[in-house]
């Protein structure tokens, strides 16, 4: 599992560091917000955080990228006195935008990657085992050009054996590569 993180966070320093006569146009971004979680997560977990940086590039059509990303988040428990649950992942993306990229638009994305549910005990440094298991998401947002970075919002799901949550981000992109 750690061999699959090391080569997300391999290629999003590639690209991201990549000369820009060797890439289209992409992106790199970083955004963060709340989550709320459901199912049997949500049985036991309080509304929480997530952060999440990665990249993207176009591929094929108009309007395709293909990407990769991290993400960590936090998640009390209710019932559980200080307890917790920290997440950990790395997914690859695709996502379809909607109209002219130099305007406001809407985009759909669906990811599958990896992600890490490790319980943390109240008032000890002692975590559970690593429980990494296969995960899948999707979702929607709006993207906003500011002149050289965008803002975004989005809403999605991550789920996973076991766990399941809402996020509801904003974050910022920044453009890399040679423009088409």
């Amino acid at each position: 599992m750690k061999r699959v993180l090391g080569l997300v966070v391999a290629a999003i320093l590639v690209g991201s560091l990549a000369p820009s006569g060797v890439v289209a146009q992409g992106s790199i971004f970083v955004g963060a917000g709340p989550t709320f979680p459901i199912g049997d997560f949500g049985t036991y977990a309080k509304t929480g955080w997530l952060g999440y940086a990665g990249f993207g590039v176009p591929v094929g059509g108009k309007g395709l990228t293909a990407g990769a990303n991290l993400v960590f988040g936090s998640n009390k428990h209710s019932g559980i006195a200080g307890g917790k649950t920290n997440l950990f992942g790395g997914f690859g993306y695709l996502q379809y935008r909607v109209g002219n990229p130099a305007k406001p638009g809407v985009y759909f994305y669906g990811q599958v990657g990896v992600l890490n549910h490790k319980y943390k005990p109240a008032g000890t440094s002692a975590s559970s085992q690593d429980d990494w298991k296969p995960a899948f998401g999707g979702g929607a947002g709006i993207d906003i050009p500011l002149g050289g970075v965008g803002l975004f919002i989005e809403g999605s799901l991550i789920a996973r054996s076991g766990t399941a949550l809402i996020p509801l981000m904003a974050g910022l992109s920044v453009p890399f590569g040679r423009k088409n």
